[in-house]
Parts: structure tokens; C-alpha cells; sequence
């Protein structure tokens, strides 16, 4: 069975699905006729919970702003899809979420850059927030090197970063697992190595 929705859900929210297979008309023309319904008179429940969670990343002019792209977050962080290449040098990585983030874990070790060799690129601050809380800002202290490999890493857990319920309740990203969006930068016009290890 699929279920569309026909709006949004709110983020960290408990909803209850429920579905039989007259429905309610059904059941009262069946009781109407004096037959009992039977097994056909039993709802299938099931209650869901929707989770806190990055929705899109993009990347922008570290400069100027400009130029916001969409980003893909594979499933395999090991994969850098294609519209994830030829990133300039000047840029700045934008993750946008569905519920308001928590500033408190607001900081360079829930919200990294890192290279092939998994090293730290400096930010030039900690990250900032933008759109009402709902977007973070990573903006490294230097240009990236051209036809490099890098990841945007989010930490989750207990331990990482956490957004807030709207009535500012904290609440966990994930499982502990890293969201990880690979990137890989242009090439110079040097000639460097479209994608160095």
C-alpha cells in the first residue's frame, strides 16, 4: 500500500495511519443490512514518527553569495556524484534544514570540512546560521586547492548537532551516523589533476 500525503509533515512529529478495507460507508451499510462485518471491520494501524533532518546542501560564492547549487548527499559518502564536481575554489557550503537549529551545538566539530586524507580545513568562523535558524554556513578561511577531493561532514548522534521542535525541545539528527556530501573542486588553470586522491 502507498500512502501520498497532500501536505507537509512537521519534523520530530508522531502521526497515526489508519485504513480498512470498506472504510467507515462501508461498515454502516454492511451493520445497516444486519451482517456483521467480521474480520473486514478491522483497521490496520501504524504510527510513524518523522525525524529531524538535513534537506538540501548546496554550495555558493564564498565572496559574493551568489551562485547557490544544489549539492547531492549520496548514499554512499564514498561516491562524489557529478554535479558535486568542478566546485570553485571560492566557495562556501550551505546546509538547510527542517526544523530551526540548535546554536548551542553550533560549532567546527558537528559542522566540518575535510580533505582526501580526512584533514581539517580551516574555517575562517564558526559556522553561521542563516534563514531564521534553518540554514548553517561553512565557509573555509582559504580558497580551496584546485582538482581536490573534499567532504562536507555533519556530525549526528547524541553528541552532534541537534535542531529544536518549535517549542524548543532539542532534538538528535540521526543515529550517530556522519551525513557526509563529497565534493570535488575544478580544475586550475594550471592543469592540476581533475580529481587528486
Amino acid at each position: 500500500m502507498t500512502i501520498t500525503l497532500r501536505t507537509g509533515v512537521d519534523a520530530s512529529s508522531t502521526y497515526r495511519t489508519e485504513a480498512g478495507p470498506l472504510g467507515p460507508k462501508g461498515l454502516n451499510a454492511l451493520k445497516n443490512a444486519g451482517i456483521q462485518p467480521g474480520i473486514l471491520s478491522q483497521l490496520w494501524r501504524a504510527q510513524w514518527t518523522t525525524q529531524a533532518a538535513l534537506q538540501t546542501a548546496a554550495r555558493r560564492d564564498s565572496k559574493t553569495g551568489s551562485n547557490l547549487t544544489t549539492l547531492t548527499v549520496p548514499n554512499d559518502p564514498e561516491t562524489t556524484p557529478a554535479e558535486n564536481t568542478n566546485v570553485p575554489v571560492q566557495s562556501e557550503f550551505v546546509l538547510n534544514f527542517n526544523q530551526k537549529v540548535d546554536k548551542t551545538r553550533l560549532s567546527t566539530a558537528n559542522f566540518r570540512i575535510v580533505d582526501s586524507n580526512n584533514a581539517e580545513v580551516r574555517q575562517g568562523a564558526v559556522p553561521r546560521l542563516e534563514n531564521g535558524d534553518l540554514r548553517v554556513v561553512l565557509t573555509p578561511a582559504e580558497p580551496l586547492d584546485y582538482g581536490r577531493k573534499y567532504r562536507v561532514v555533519l556530525r549526528t548522534g547524541s553528541t552532534g548537532a541537534r535542531l529544536l521542535a518549535a517549542d524548543g525541545t532539542p532534538i538528535e539528527i540521526g543515529d550517530g551516523t556522519p551525513v557526509v556530501v563529497p565534493v570535488a573542486t575544478q580544475v586550475g588553470a594550471s592543469g592540476a589533476p581533475a580529481v587528486a586522491p
